[in-house]
């Protein structure tokens, strides 16, 4: 086991020094606000927080992302799965394009980063899928009704519930019912 700051550590990995993701933070709420609307603001924006988590040795955040260009990441995240947020508002077609584009991209990041162990905890890489990228686990039953035609006619229908029945007719005689006793 690796020895790290916090001691031994399950997953041979040493915890990431707070005091970068601190000093990233820092940087990132003063930079000043940029135009959604215009595609190649927003491209730049992308860029340069990319080489801040560079700078920083951070992975690509889609909530830090969506600080950069200041934006919340529900209206991003409600926006990418077509809901109506303020960023309809915001957006112009081409800089929506290019926000679709982006969000592609760190899908893709996200992909590499699940194949390729980039994740200390696998369960951290599916959590991110499921509320970044709208991933989800689930299992379906697909259940096919035959055609009309291609089931059973009503005659073959009818033969094999009458091959059911019993052979004899059945009677039922009436039974009084006695009085109750007391």
């Amino acid at each position: 086991m690796t020895q790290g700051r916090y001691g031994n550590s399950p997953n041979t990995q040493t915890p990431a020094n707070n005091s970068e993701t601190i000093s990233m933070i820092r940087e990132l709420i003063r930079w000043p606000t940029i135009d959604p609307g215009d595609p190649e603001q927003l491209m730049q924006r992308f860029e340069d927080y990319c080489d801040l988590c560079e700078r920083h040795d951070s992975k690509i955040l889609v909530s830090g992302m969506c600080q950069s260009f200041g934006m919340t990441r529900n209206d991003v995240m409600d926006w990418a799965k077509g809901k109506r947020t303020r960023l309809d508002k915001m957006l112009s077609t081409e800089s929506a394009a290019v926000l679709k584009n982006i969000l592609q991209s760190l899908e893709v990041s996200w992909e590499s980063a699940m194949q390729n162990n980039g994740y200390r905890n696998p369960v951290t890489g599916i959590f991110l899928g499921k509320n970044n990228f709208g991933y989800r686990d689930e299992s379906q039953t697909v259940i096919k009704h035959e055609d009309a035609a291609q089931g059973p006619t009503k005659a073959e229908l009818e033969a094999k519930y009458m091959a059911a029945l019993p052979a004899e007719d059945v009677t039922i005689e009436k039974v009084e019912e006695l009085p109750p006793s007391d």
